[in-house]
């Protein structure tokens, strides 16, 4: 990525605080489809963080806290 990782992260942050995208391309003078890539990337990754450690988790839980951990998310 070329783009600091702080900026990135500060523009996500905002966008996931509801910040509308037409704002963040004006303050910041990003490609919108350049912001709209990082967000993607970021869910992408964060799905993958989630998968990774719900089935890590229930392979270490009996069947019962499994159940109940389903129930929770």
């Amino acid at each position: 990525m070329k783009t600091d990782l702080n900026l990135v992260s500060l523009i996500l942050t905002l966008l996931i605080f509801g910040c509308r995208l037409p704002a963040i391309v004006m303050a910041f003078k990003n490609d919108e489809r350049t912001i709209a890539d990082w967000l993607d990337e970021a869910g992408e990754h964060a799905m993958r963080v989630q998968n990774h450690l719900v089935c890590q988790v229930q392979h270490d839980l009996g069947q019962a806290q499994q159940g109940a951990l389903w129930c929770r998310s």
